[in-house]
């Protein structure tokens, strides 16, 4: 049994009109690249399932931290000169991952987690290293054999 559907997040409503001049309603969806990180079949696994990851944000945040001046005062016995440090921006990234587990037989959704990563090398790469966790929460909730 083959399931249609595409997976991305509600936008918004607007409308459009027919070539008859009828207004229909529609959802604007945003769907962005997913990943099916696994595929599961009954004649080798057991099961039909596929586990499919998306990005669904980046957050880049901006921050400043000023400088800092030490003296030696009291190091020498008397005041002399001081060092300072320069102040710099520090720009860090977060992303917000999304995985579920649809059951492939009737296509419903059967469990999804969100993760956030600090300071990410590659989305793959997360998604490498998430998988593994993932699976092992999937089998401990007895979600997985």
């Amino acid at each position: 049994m083959a399931i249609e559907g595409i997976i991305g997040k509600k936008v918004g409503m607007t409308q459009v009109f027919a070539d008859d001049g009828a207004l229909i309603p529609v959802t604007v969806i945003q769907a962005g690249p997913c990943l099916v990180v696994q595929k599961k079949t009954s004649e080798k696994d057991g099961y039909d399932a596929v586990l499919v990851t998306r990005l669904v944000d980046t957050r880049k945040h901006t921050s400043y931290r000023p400088p800092t001046y030490t003296d030696f005062y009291g190091y020498w016995g008397s005041y002399g000169s001081y060092v300072t440090s320069p102040g710099y921006v520090v720009e860090t990234t977060t992303i917000l991952l999304e995985t579920t587990l649809f059951d492939a037989a009737t296509g419903k959704v059967v469990y999804t987690a969100e993760s956030e990563s600090f300071q990410p090398s590659s989305r793959d790469e997360v998604i490498r290293e998430l998988v593994p966790l993932l699976v092992s929460d999937l089998s401990g909730r007895g979600l997985l054999p």
